[in-house]
């Protein structure tokens, strides 16, 4: 999550879409992801802050392991819950979900 972010706040949005599982990028093309991602960085700014509300763990026979991360995040223009769903295989960490809950995102 700290990668993340501070690949966010660096405008580094292939690097976020290279660390994506192959699921994440059968879902979402990478040219909507880092328009998505851009969008996000310039309504909300950067990341300040972020706190760790919720976490989750599902095991998967054959398939691996998710982790949910749910953080209650303030960015230099607004806050917003941010989820992070991780996919754990053959000791390999790759992101399979992100979804950003934000008001600002709306209205700006």
């Amino acid at each position: 999550m700290e990668q993340f972010h501070s690949q966010l706040n660096s405008e580094e949005y292939a690097a976020v879409c290279a660390a994506c599982d192959d699921k994440f990028h059968e879902a979402t093309s990478e040219p909507d992801f880092v328009k998505f991602l851009a969008t996000v960085r310039r309504k909300l700014g950067n990341v300040q802050e972020s706190n760790l509300r919720n976490t989750g763990v599902a095991w998967h026979s054959g398939q691996g392991t998710t982790v949910t991360l749910v953080y209650d995040t303030k960015f230099s223009e607004g806050n917003a819950s941010e989820t992070f769903l991780w996919h754990i295989q053959d000791n390999n960490v790759a992101l399979y979900g992100y979804n950003i809950n934000s008001n600002e995102l709306v209205t700006k």
